[in-house]
């Protein structure tokens, strides 16, 4: 995902994937088969691990307030440790 928000999709290439991933280019193609396809798949999957667990201080008892503060604070370091794209950097 961060591959395509910098660079856009026509502009990434799948070498920027293998390098961002840090996989092979035989496992990147047998895995998503193409480009198109690991475009689609990209954000289905920071759902899945990111914005799930993100959201996980919902569900528990308590103040919706404080959980609310978790889920900005959790947002916040997602952002920092994977370098959230600036707008420079496009």
């Amino acid at each position: 995902m961060h591959v395509f928000g910098i660079k856009g999709y026509e502009c990434a290439s799948m070498q920027d994937a293998v390098d961002a991933i840090g996989i092979n280019r035989g496992s990147l193609y047998a895995t998503f088969g193409d480009k198109r396809r690991l475009h689609l798949e990209a954000p289905d999957h920071f759902y899945e691990t990111e914005i799930t667990h993100m959201m996980a201080p919902l569900e528990q008892v308590g103040p919706k307030v404080s959980a609310i503060r978790k889920i900005f604070e959790k947002a916040a370091e997602c952002a920092y440790q994977n370098g959230a794209p600036r707008l420079h950097d496009v």
